[in-house]
């Protein structure tokens, strides 16, 4: 839900507890003095899920025109909502995070409340300040922001505590606790992680926290793979359009079809798997998922074992190559040698 459609003055009812979107820990919800929880991870709803529950996959998608939520049970894609807005960026882990019309919305366990999706459909208010003179969205500017739940709404707020956001996302990223701002600036594509700041010519392309390291590329035919840990790692790869974290393998398709595989920040494989480009990507059980413009779904394996022949092969040959020389070599003969 979008922070401008809420004073900060109503927000006085209690929430109940949350699941933050990193994964799970013991820690209880913090409250603020507003009646909002703070997004700290929570387990809770993980223990009581059925084997039902687990059996079942909860799918968004993203068209030219509408945004999809939808349910596959493992022999059925059911449609669960469906919503005639154009949506540029998102995150989802149970609760959703989307960025339209340069606005950033969060959405507290969109499954079982798939109407709240409706609420980007509303048109825009301003807010007012207290002197009563509207916002300025370039005022304020800053990177880093803490998601607060409402019920089923997750607002934005600043380090004071202030939840007056300017509507200028480019791009988001999560990391535990905090949601980063993407924003374009002084002729770049600009964030900060870790009180540095960072600014690219290039668009960028998407971003991920994994393992605490962050992963991103750079739009563009020359695009390139960061990877943000205590040294920085960039991979040039040409023409990348869609990337994946899943632990720590980082998966990445490009426009000319091909596949590269990374264990932490260390390339496994690369393999051309269609002839035309690569759109999503996903990496399980040794295997890369993919998918394609047009609407091809396979899947790949990359097993260790193809991996270990592979880095095995070259020294193979070497040993091999010294064993030949060592059998060819001339023998001398003690009647030979005077």
């Amino acid at each position: 839900m979008s922070w401008d459609e809420y004073d900060e003055a109503s927000l006085s009812s209690s929430a109940r507890s949350s699941e933050d979107i990193e994964g799970a820990s013991n820690k209880d919800s913090s409250e603020d003095n507003s009646g909002c929880k703070d997004l700290v991870p929570d387990n809770k709803d993980t223990k009581n899920k059925t084997e039902d529950d687990c059996s079942k996959l909860y799918i968004t998608a993203l068209g030219e025109e509408f945004f999809y939520l939808l349910i596959f049970d493992g022999s059925n894609l059911t449609l669960i909502k469906r919503v005639k807005k154009k949506i540029s960026s998102q995150v989802f882990a149970k609760d959703l995070y989307i960025i339209s019309d340069k606005k950033l919305y969060g959405f507290h366990d969109v499954v079982s409340s798939p109407d709240s999706l409706d609420e980007v459909l509303k048109p825009e208010r301003k807010r007012k300040k207290v002197n009563g003179s509207l916002l300025n969205d370039e005022s304020h500017e800053e990177y880093t922001y803490r998601p607060f739940r409402k019920d089923r709404r997750i607002i934005f707020k600043r380090e004071e505590g202030k939840s007056d956001i300017a509507n200028n996302w480019e791009g988001f990223f999560i990391t535990r606790g905090l949601v980063h701002k993407i924003v374009y600036e002084d002729g770049g594509y600009t964030f900060v992680y870790n009180s540095k700041k960072y600014s690219y010519e290039k668009e960028i392309g998407r971003i991920a926290h994994n393992n605490e390291m962050l992963v991103y590329y750079l739009k563009g035919k020359d695009s390139k793979l960061y990877f943000q840990e205590v040294h920085e790692k960039i991979y040039s790869i040409p023409k990348i359009t869609t990337m994946s974290c899943e632990g720590q393998w980082t998966v990445v398709g490009t426009a000319d079809g091909y596949i590269y595989l990374f264990n932490k920040c260390v390339l496994s494989g690369r393999k051309k798997v269609y002839n035309v480009p690569i759109t999503g990507v996903g990496f399980m059980n040794e295997s890369v998922y993919f998918s394609s413009f047009d609407g091809f779904v396979g899947v790949h394996r990359m097993s260790g074992r193809y991996n270990i022949l592979h880095m095995t092969l070259p020294i193979a040959i070497f040993i091999f190559a010294i064993l030949i020389g060592l059998i060819l070599k001339p023998v001398e003969f003690p009647f030979t040698s005077k």
